[in-house]
């Protein structure tokens, strides 16, 4: 694994907005954990909620770099979608930048109907900046989540 990827490594906590052409924009909390065990990748943990606490959603997978400046990521989700995304990364320090975009989504027969998304994330310093975009309900490459995230933070 790239040593700059394990600036990603702790517990990530914020605020996010989302909204996509079929929802009305909305507000949420995020915790998103990167954690490695000495193999070549990292496992991710991400937890949405509402400010009231509900839960909105939840996700797992792993990212890991096959070769220079190359990122993959899988990812699943409990509403049926599995993501596998590739694209690329750089940076050094306590400055990284992720783009991947998918190249599969799997889709069980009750899941929404998700053509394709992408994901993008960028540290600067202590912070962490999200992007989520995804192609469904006949909508193309529209940004749905945008969150920013400190390490450690409190949601509030």
């Amino acid at each position: 694994m790239a040593e700059v990827l394990e600036s990603l490594c702790g517990r990530w906590r914020g605020s996010g907005v989302g909204s996509y052409p079929t929802v009305p924009e909305f507000s949420y909390a995020e915790e998103l954990d990167f954690a490695t065990d000495g193999r070549p990748f990292l496992h991710l943990s991400q937890v949405t909620r509402r400010r009231d606490g509900t839960p909105l959603h939840v996700e797992q997978g792993y990212l890991r770099t096959p070769s220079d400046k190359r990122v993959e990521l899988v990812i699943a989700q409990p509403t049926g979608v599995v993501e596998v995304l590739e694209g690329i990364y750089g940076g050094s320090g306590d400055s990284l930048l992720i783009d991947a975009t998918s190249t599969l989504v799997g889709l069980t027969s009750s899941a929404k109907a998700v053509g394709a998304t992408r994901r993008r994330f960028e540290l600067t310093g202590d912070l962490l900046h999200v992007e989520f975009w995804m192609s469904a309900s006949g909508y193309h490459d529209e940004r749905h989540l945008e969150s920013w995230l400190r390490r450690g933070d409190d949601t509030t």
